[in-house]
C-alpha cells in the first residue's frame, strides 16, 4: 500500500489518543492546519511537499529525533502567542529562516533492535515532531511517568550512539515535542471563522499544557 503521509501521521495519533476521548480525524486534520499556520484544507498539499516523509518514518518501528535548535523555535513560536489565541498563527516554515535541510538521528524505538543512522532529510522538524511523538505516546501510552523513562532511553541511545560525535539533541528537547503535540491537538481553540463550513467537535478537550516556563517533565502528566 503507497505511503501517505497524511494518513500515516493520522493512524499514528490515533493510536496514542486517550481512550476516553472521542478521535475525529477531520478534527485533528483542522488541529494540525491552525497550529501550523496553513490554510484550511491545506494539510495534504502541505505533507505532499516533503516526499521523504517515507524515507523517515516508512518503517513503523523508528522513531526520528531531531536537533534541539530546531525544536526550541517551534517552542518558542508557541510561547509567543500566549494571549493572543484568536489572531491566526504564522506560517510554521517561517521558525526556520529560510533553511530547508534539517539533520536528524533516526533510531528503533526497541532498544534491542539493531538500527540507527543520521540522516538529512527536506522534512521539517514540525512534521517530524508531530509523527515521532505520536510513536512514542503510542509505545508508552500504559507507562508510568507520562513516558518520561523511555524519552530518557531514547537520549541516552541517541548519545552513546552517535559519539565520538554526539546529536545535538536531550531529553528537554523530546518533552517539548509532547508539549507542541497536547497543545496543537488538545489544548488549543480554533476561531470559528477558520472553518468555512463547520465547526469542530469539541473546541477544548483537555485542559491547556503551560507554554512558559516548560515545566518539570513529570508535571506534563
Amino acid at each position: 500500500m503507497p505511503f501517505d503521509a497524511v494518513d500515516t501521521l493520522l493512524a499514528e495519533i490515533q493510536a496514542s489518543w486517550p481512550e476516553f476521548l472521542e478521535f475525529v480525524p477531520r478534527d485533528v486534520q483542522t488541529r494540525l492546519e491552525w497550529f501550523w499556520g496553513l490554510e484550511f484544507g491545506q494539510l495534504r498539499e502541505h505533507m505532499n511537499a516533503f516526499p521523504d516523509t517515507e524515507d523517515l518514518f516508512g518503517d513503523e518501528g523508528v522513531v526520528v529525533i531531531p536537533r534541539s535548535n530546531d525544536i526550541e523555535p517551534l517552542f518558542n513560536r508557541l510561547a509567543e502567542r500566549a494571549g493572543h489565541r484568536s489572531e491566526p498563527m504564522p506560517p510554521i516554515m517561517e521558525a526556520y529562516d529560510g533553511r530547508d535541510t534539517f539533520k536528524y538521528f533516526c533510531l528503533s524505538v526497541d532498544p534491542t533492535a539493531l538500527y540507527w543512522r543520521r540522516v538529512k532529510s527536506t522534512t521539517p522538524p514540525h512534521v517530524v515532531a508531530a509523527f515521532t511523538e505520536a510513536r512514542i505516546s503510542k509505545a508508552t501510552r500504559h507507562e508510568l511517568g507520562c513516558g518520561k523513562q523511555t524519552r530518557e532511553k531514547l537520549i541516552f541511545r541517541t548519545r552513546a550512539l552517535t559519539r565520538p560525535t554526539p546529536f545535538n539533541s536531550n531529553l528537554r528537547t523530546l518533552t517539548l515535542m509532547e508539549l507542541l503535540q497536547r497543545s496543537c491537538l488538545r489544548a488549543q481553540i480554533i476561531p470559528a471563522n477558520f472553518t468555512s463550513d463547520r465547526t469542530l467537535s469539541d473546541q477544548v478537550v483537555e485542559p491547556e499544557s503551560p507554554t512558559v516556563p516548560l515545566p518539570p517533565p513529570a508535571e506534563l502528566c
